[in-house]
């Protein structure tokens, strides 16, 4: 066999020409439409006097979108709140959380160029631009926004614009009014996230030194949508379609995530001296010595967290609930009693105030008398259980019953103010009514932490649901309730 090279065919090719996509790779073939896009979008830039690169409405591509969803996202939960945004940029998030009823927005632009934008675009009633936030020692903010970065411009400015130094979250946390949250995101959009960096790991063993609670959202896309960062091209996918999905602090981001999102809440400075002591459901009734805590964020709470989920504690010394029990779906009661008797230290102590269903029917419902009466009387048993958004009133038994199988031991009946142990004593504040036929209006109850019992509570549980629950929230397997709030064809 001969090693010589084969000689080249002679005849010519008929072989149809290689289309462009085997010249040259998909991912970088671009429409002309995107090249105009990019070209349009370098004019947009230098006729702002932003830095090229920046991030702003006039260029709406993947990473503006993407970062506004954030301020999006924030924008629920910022109706008459006073905010600080740390990192403003352009100022479009700044806007958005003004749009969605923020009280007042003070933003921290990050270089001269940003700042005379802000002020040229931007400026409108509500919306504060100061030099640097972290100084600011009189200003208490109820949301502290840090979008990429935990870094705020320093008082000099460089010939390149302004030094920018880092702020810790301990001293972010000295910014916030009691119930206040601060909110770091870090995503590709701005060039800044690290999955597993040593800046990562360190930034939150500082959160978690510096909040009593914290939770981590990863930054998630739409569905099946491949953003694009690393070039200008119009987005195809509105800053309204991305999410966030909560997820372990240590916990790897999900694939196709392209930021996350720390929220710190309760800084422990705040914190009461001592041992930990929990008034859940505290609505506007502060009570001192004590985190207050509550599912909205009213004035006067420390903590907002959902009670019969979030009791995120350990070594509780005790836990306090007044006209609280019966605000909540039975399930639910229980699903906060499970909590709160794993939240309690060893010799921790629950005290619970709760209207006393006895005492209701015997003051609000009389047989006998006239029709008016009778209807008057019918009106009212109904307006006690389904008034104030009461959801299940009890009595002495069920309360007993359901503490028990919950874990709780050495139940107590006290009266209104009164306890045998000082930190319970005089936490009432609820209005009072008369007793009659020796029924207190109240059932007020003070148990201590025994040991699980998980059979009981799996019975307990079956036969709430049996008993009530379907009853109630459904029947041969159809919502009643919920067909009913349809609305109708007819309907306005």
């Amino acid at each position: 066999m001969s090693d010589s090279p084969t000689p080249p065919d002679p005849r010519p090719s008929v072989s149809a020409p290689s289309p462009a996509r085997e010249l040259l790779p998909a991912s970088e073939v671009r429409s002309v439409g995107s090249w105009l896009f990019e070209a349009w979008s370098l004019i947009k830039v230098t006729a702002s006097g932003l830095p090229q690169g920046a991030i702003f409405s006039g260029v709406p591509d993947d990473r503006f979108q993407a970062r506004l969803s954030v301020y999006q996202w924030l924008a629920r939960s910022v109706a008459d709140r006073d905010v600080l945004d740390l990192f403003c940029g352009a100022g479009d998030g700044a806007v958005a959380l003004l749009a969605a009823g923020a009280r007042q927005v003070t933003t921290v632009a990050a270089t001269a160029a940003f700042r005379r934008f802000v002020e040229r675009v931007h400026v409108r009633p509500g919306l504060r631009l100061v030099d640097d936030g972290s100084d600011d020692d009189e200003a208490r903010y109820d949301l502290v926004i840090a979008v990429a970065d935990t870094a705020v411009p320093a008082a000099t400015e460089t010939d390149g614009g302004e030094e920018l130094r880092p702020v810790s979250a301990r001293d972010l946390s000295r910014l916030l009014r009691r119930g206040g949250r601060l909110v770091i995101a870090a995503g590709g959009y701005a060039g800044s996230l690290r999955t597993d960096s040593a800046a990562a790991e360190a930034r939150f063993a500082e959160l978690e030194e510096t909040f009593l609670r914290l939770q981590r959202y990863a930054h998630l896309p739409p569905d099946g949508y491949q953003v694009r960062f690393s070039r200008r091209e119009p987005a195809r996918a509105r800053a309204q379609e991305y999410r966030f999905v909560e997820i372990g602090p240590e916990s790897t981001l999900p694939r196709g995530a392209i930021g996350e999102v720390w929220v710190g809440s309760t800084p422990r400075a705040l914190l009461p001296s001592g041992p930990l002591r929990l008034h859940v459901g505290s609505g506007m009734e502060h009570l001192d010595g004590w985190l207050n805590v509550d599912l909205l964020p009213l004035p006067g709470v420390d903590l907002v967290l959902d009670g019969t989920r979030d009791l995120r504690f350990d070594g509780v010394e005790a836990i306090y609930a007044e006209h609280f029990l019966e605000h909540l779906p039975v399930m639910a009661a229980v699903d906060f009693l499970v909590q709160a008797h794993r939240a309690l230290a060893p010799s921790g102590r629950l005290r619970l105030s709760t209207p006393n269903l006895d005492w209701v029917w015997q003051t609000h419902y009389r047989r006998g008398g006239t029709a008016a009466e009778q209807v008057g009387a019918a009106l009212s048993i109904n307006r006690a259980f389904y008034g104030w958004s009461h959801r299940v009133l009890w009595n002495r038994e069920l309360l007993e019953l359901v503490l028990g199988a919950c874990g709780f031991r050495d139940l107590e009946w006290p009266d209104y103010g009164e306890s045998r142990f000082p930190i319970l004593r005089g936490l009432e504040r609820h209005e009072r009514y008369p007793d009659a036929d020796h029924l207190s209006h109240v059932l007020i109850v003070e148990a201590a932490r025994g040991d699980p019992v998980p059979e009981r509570l799996a019975g307990l549980r079956k036969r709430l649901e049996r008993e009530l629950v379907v009853p109630i929230e459904g029947w041969g397997g159809i919502d009643l309730g919920a067909a009913m709030r349809t609305p109708r064809a007819d309907d306005p």
